[in-house]
């Protein structure tokens, strides 16, 4: 879920000489076209096998990572580290309330993020993940993509929006990420697929420069690749960002990859891009 983001500037060159998978190339998918074609040479209909069906749009509501995909990102993933803890005796709440919290410093390979939680008493028998599980899923981030991750708020209080037959349990935008009750204590791999959704939101702000132009190009691809990866990707531009960036890291790298640029060959075209810019710049957030 979107909160929104402001922009940051993000020069990168048009071009990608040599990137696997690609012509050269000095436009965007069938010369700019937003007509909803795809790219020459591009079958909508086609759909991988095998072991690579789960690059294919997914029949369910949100795209889930496979745990042993997760697990091979964490067997090469930079370690983190917890700083030393801050009482903070009145801490406001993202509904006005104020309570004790404790704060601290997340770092994961030069990348620091501020550290937000209640305290034990203050949080009882609300469903939160454990700081252990935050790092696990955090670290499993590319480094490029985190470091639009600037705070991280764990929240004893539901979210607004949260409703008997509905549970928001994490939110991001503008460099901050909430998280919030889930329903029952989260596994490892439904807080990995949370949170990478989530901190995707806040690459956007790098990814898109908060340009209009940008969001449009997204857009196009979206257009041009004609599929979703998953049904929530469909909800707006910013879902579908959000559902592929998934998708992208959890490819990246492998046999799957391939197909992967076969079934999305627009969204990836432009996630080479933001990959080779977000590389190019200082791997810190301070």
């Amino acid at each position: 879920m979107s909160r929104g983001s402001q922009g940051i500037t993000c020069d990168f060159d048009d071009r990608l000489p040599g990137q696997r998978g690609y012509r050269a190339q000095t436009g965007f998918g069938r010369r700019g076209s937003i007509d909803g074609q795809p790219q020459s040479g591009h079958d909508p209909g086609y759909r991988a096998s095998g072991t690579c069906v789960w690059v294919n749009p997914s029949p369910q509501q949100l795209f889930t990572p496979y745990y042993r995909d997760l697990q091979r990102l964490r067997a090469t993933a930079p370690t983190g580290t917890f700083g030393a803890e801050t009482r903070l005796d009145s801490h406001e709440w993202h509904d006005g309330t104020t309570t004790n919290a404790i704060a601290c410093t997340l770092t994961i390979a030069g990348c620091q993020i501020d550290f937000t939680r209640p305290t034990s008493s203050i949080a009882g028998s609300a469903n939160l993940p454990t700081n252990a599980q935050i790092m696990q899923s955090l670290r499993i981030i590319p480094i490029y993509q985190l470091v639009a991750t600037q705070r991280v708020v764990v929240n004893h209080i539901p979210h607004r929006g949260t409703r008997p037959n509905r549970r928001i349990q994490a939110s991001a935008g503008s460099g901050d990420l909430d998280i919030f009750p889930f329903y029952s204590m989260p596994s490892q791999t439904v807080l990995d697929a949370r949170l990478l959704h989530e901190c995707a939101h806040n690459f956007q702000t790098p990814a898109w420069k908060n340009t209009p132009e940008s969001v449009a190009q997204w857009d196009m691809a979206r257009n041009l690749d004609v599929i979703a990866p998953s049904r929530y990707a469909t909800t707006n531009t910013q879902e579908d960002f959000a559902e592929f960036v998934m998708l992208y890291n959890m490819a990246l790298d492998t046999n799957c990859e391939r197909e992967m640029r076969r079934i999305y060959p627009n969204r990836c075209w432009l996630m080479d891009r933001y990959r080779i810019a977000g590389l190019a710049r200082p791997a810190t957030n301070n």
